[in-house]
């Protein structure tokens, strides 16, 4: 891989590229299958990193996938959760500065939510410190499909198991996106039926004229 800083311009891409393919190319290393394997590794990210479009996509899942991979440092407390969730909630959804890779979102926020922080949250977390929480991870189950959705919200129920009031939202929220996702699925063929309602009314009229 090309070993460049994030900010690297494409000089610094193209010499990294011309040092490491000089050292891995498959003339110079003819029966090593690791060298062979190597270039052409180099190979593609040099493609990617000097296209402006498709770097602009790997910065952008970089980012999230970086997310996902997190090593916590500091003791998980409600408000490092908190800290988390928010700052991709306000990337995503607020903000819309980052391309969504929906199932490292998923990953990323079930990880969150799991057994051990959920037990911290529940321990130590206030009603207000709930309600934050349950408002960015729903408007961030907002951009996932609905089974990836519903894996997200069985964790925040979990975590919410003895907050009525949160649970009766994530309930509503989830009665609202079945309504909204059914009639995703059925506009289609509303239109379908419309356009037809619409041909044959035009039909009759043009015959009576």
């Amino acid at each position: 891989m090309l070993e460049v800083p994030p900010q690297a311009d494409t000089d610094t891409i193209k010499k990294s590229f011309r040092r490491l393919a000089h050292q891995f190319h498959p003339d110079k290393n003819a029966d090593n299958a690791f060298a062979h394997t190597h270039f052409s590794l180099i190979k593609e990210a040099y493609e990617v990193l000097t296209d402006a479009v498709k770097r602009k996509e790997y910065d952008k899942e970089l980012w999230l996938l970086q997310q996902n991979t997190i090593r916590y440092t500091q003791a998980i407390t409600p408000e490092l959760i908190l800290d988390r969730v928010h700052h991709v909630a306000d990337a995503i959804v607020y903000r819309k500065s980052h391309h969504v890779i929906e199932n490292h979102l998923t990953d990323y926020l079930c990880s969150l939510l799991n057994d051990h922080n959920i037990a911290v949250f529940q321990q130590k977390a206030g009603e207000q410190q709930y309600t934050q929480c349950c408002a960015d991870v729903l408007a961030l189950c907002t951009v996932l499909p609905e089974h990836q959705c519903r894996m997200v919200t069985d964790r925040l129920a979990a975590l919410c198991a003895q907050q009525e009031t949160q649970l009766e939202r994530i309930q509503a929220y989830l009665d609202s996106r079945k309504h909204t996702d059914r009639y995703q699925k059925n506009i289609v063929w509303i239109i379908l039926a419309i356009a037809i309602l619409l041909c044959i009314a035009m039909y009759w009229y043009s015959r009576k004229v």
